[in-house]
């Protein structure tokens, strides 16, 4: 029996919405804290990118019928979920990495164990951004694949 198409639709989006708002946090998180590493603080660059590309196709499946999509878009669409969720993971588990490695800082003033442990962490740093720009190709190419 096939699947409702509004169901896959309605778990896309809910799915998109996780995914943007925990890149939202994350992005939210690296702003707020003061004098960060520019590695750090150039993450704010992918994130926003990555942000740039989620919204609008949240918007687009939001704004659709259901039924103007074709059997080949809905499956499309049934693709993009693990897409999504890899990136809400990634977007969550940096969050909550930052957040320890950032526990004797304030909005205010970063303490310099944590700016330290900050810079020997480097090798995450850029593992998260080679994962969110692979994520944004990924969603970049199967929504162009999907023409939505």
């Amino acid at each position: 029996m096939p699947i409702e198409p509004l169901s896959i639709t309605a778990s896309v989006i809910g799915i998109t919405r996780l995914t943007f708002d925990s890149c939202k946090t994350l992005n939210d998180t690296i702003k707020g804290i003061k004098r960060a590493p520019s590695k750090l603080k150039d993450l704010e660059t992918s994130l926003d990118a990555f942000q740039k590309v989620i919204k609008p196709f949240e918007e687009d499946l939001v704004n659709r019928e259901d039924a103007a999509l074709s059997p080949d878009q809905l499956a499309n669409l049934r693709a993009l979920e693990p897409v999504m969720l890899y990136c809400r993971d990634i977007c969550n588990k940096f969050t909550k990495r930052v957040s320890e490695l950032t526990s004797h800082s304030d909005e205010n003033h970063m303490a310099w164990r944590d700016r330290l442990r900050l810079n020997f962490n480097d090798s995450e740093i850029r593992l998260l951004k080679e994962n969110l720009a692979q994520c944004q190709r990924t969603l970049s190419d199967a929504l162009g694949f999907a023409n939505l």
